[in-house]
């Protein structure tokens, strides 16, 4: 990725997309994403296996949602997709069809090259935080069908608006613009499973801030449930992300203890 065009603009700055893959073990980042990568991994030792459990309850939710019916998706903070962003919706339906969302430039431009020639997905920037340039993008538009089911995929990219208002209110936008039938997934850092120690917690989010700009936050059991508003979670609700229809016991699935993660799938009557 250095050689590639885009590469050589960015590689001097840390992005939240490429620190995510490093926790990952993924081979597209660069040194400034894996200096931040190791100094929030210093405060929180537990983050790669969370994000390993957030992309296994992704691989998951898609799996449940294409059993349900449902053809297009639209996944927001879908980042690099050599992690499998991609791979987790194109496998499970060969009628699929996606929009992926995300801030980071480079990221957008690494899926569209991934995607060239594919014509039953697309990778476009947006925020979020303003939902409404990207329902009307003229992509989403030619893609999706929004008088269709749905799913609305929201995995570890809430804890990048801290702001409730912003972050709530731009869940209810999106919910508010599928129809019925739909289903939104969404995976959160969990605030119970952080470290007593609340500099730890402090110290990792300025890491972020100081590298990437983002400023992160996790959320109590209740706060993520509260994205879930208006809509029928589908069981087992607001779990653990292992716990949430694991193919075999979490214990030997992914390893015991808690992810870390809230996570849960709703749908839209």
């Amino acid at each position: 990725m250095p050689n590639s065009p885009h590469g050589e603009q960015t590689a001097r700055y840390a992005t939240a997309a490429r620190m995510y893959d490093c926790y990952l073990g993924g081979v597209h980042n660069f040194p400034a994403d894996q200096e931040a990568a190791r100094e929030v991994m210093a405060r929180l030792p537990g983050i790669t296996a969370s994000a390993h459990a957030n992309r296994a309850f992704l691989a998951r939710a898609v799996d449940f949602l294409v059993g349900a019916g449902v053809r297009q998706f639209l996944d927001f903070g879908a980042g690099i997709p050599a992690q499998g962003s991609v791979r987790s919706v194109s496998g499970a339906a060969i009628d699929a069809r996606a929009v992926f969302v995300d801030i980071d430039p480079c990221a957008v431009a690494q899926t569209l090259e991934l995607l060239e020639g594919v014509q039953w997905a697309v990778a476009i920037r947006g925020d979020v935080r303003t939902p409404q340039p990207i329902l009307a993008h003229p992509e989403v538009r030619r893609l999706l069908d929004l008088t269709r089911p749905v799913g609305l995929l929201l995995t570890a990219v809430l804890p990048f608006i801290p702001d409730d208002v912003q972050a709530y209110g731009a869940v209810a936008q999106l919910v508010a613009a599928l129809p019925a039938g739909s289903y939104v997934a969404i995976s959160h850092g969990a605030a119970e499973t952080f470290p007593p120690d609340a500099d730890a917690c402090h110290a990792a989010a300025r890491t972020y801030q100081k590298y990437t700009g983002s400023q992160a936050t996790a959320r109590d059991h209740a706060g993520v449930r509260r994205f879930f508003t208006g809509l029928d979670l589908v069981t087992p609700g607001v779990v653990c992300a292992r716990q949430w229809r694991p193919e075999s016991p979490p214990a030997l699935a992914e390893g015991s203890g808690h992810s870390g993660l809230w996570a849960g799938v709703g749908m839209k009557s």
